[in-house]
């Protein structure tokens, strides 16, 4: 039964628990699709961490959270809550991609900028998947909900470096040719992109 957050909140949900959570989401939780059938229903929000739902923000880096059902093997539920919240973090990243997209459209649409044959988004997928190898466990916690289930959460964090680097790399990717005004444009909408779409606790999967 999986939760997580993404630089603000948790993943995936039954419908109930998603109405709950999407309530209490701050403007920077982002969507992760939902890929597996949920067999039971997830508690409610307020019994999550605190720094699951809101993942403390520290400057210059981004972060993802999960939650999985603990499986009595911490070596794999280590495994399993690392991949899920890279999961997380990608679908950040993806978002804040996105808004890179709509500026640079803006910025060609007014003639300040040669339009792309490929999309950001489209072109940055290796640099991010090798980006998102970079990321580290940075807090592993097992915990006890309210009634009586055990869940491995964890977080993982993309370092300052890092994610400063990677709008940079994501606009070489594309072989777009900026002046200065348009790149710090794009790496302005980088750091500033919210992410619109919620992502709530999860079911078991």
């Amino acid at each position: 039964m999986p939760v997580s957050g993404a630089a603000r909140a948790p993943v995936r949900a039954g419908s109930a628990a998603r109405a709950a959570l999407t309530a209490c989401a701050v403007s920077a939780a982002l969507a992760v699709p939902a890929t597996a059938a949920h067999a039971q229903s997830a508690p409610a929000a307020g019994t999550w961490p605190e720094w699951v739902l809101n993942p403390p923000a520290v400057a210059g880096e981004l972060v993802g959270t999960d939650c999985v059902e603990a499986s009595g093997n911490l070596s794999i539920d280590r495994q399993q809550v690392t991949a899920k919240a890279r999961l997380v973090l990608a679908q950040q990243i993806e978002v804040r991609i996105e808004a890179m997209d709509e500026t640079f459209a803006q910025r060609a649409q007014e003639g300040r900028a040669e339009r792309l044959n490929v999309s950001f988004k489209s072109a940055s997928r290796q640099v991010v998947n090798t980006t998102l190898q970079g990321s580290r466990l940075v807090r592993f916690e097992v915990f006890t909900q309210r009634d009586g289930g055990r869940y491995v959460c964890g977080l993982v964090a993309l370092d300052r470096q890092r994610a400063q680097q990677l709008p940079g790399d994501v606009i070489r990717s594309a072989g777009a040719k900026v002046d200065d005004g348009t790149e710090a444009l794009l790496l302005a909408r980088f750091r500033e992109a919210a992410a619109a779409r919620q992502a709530p606790v999860g079911g078991k999967s």
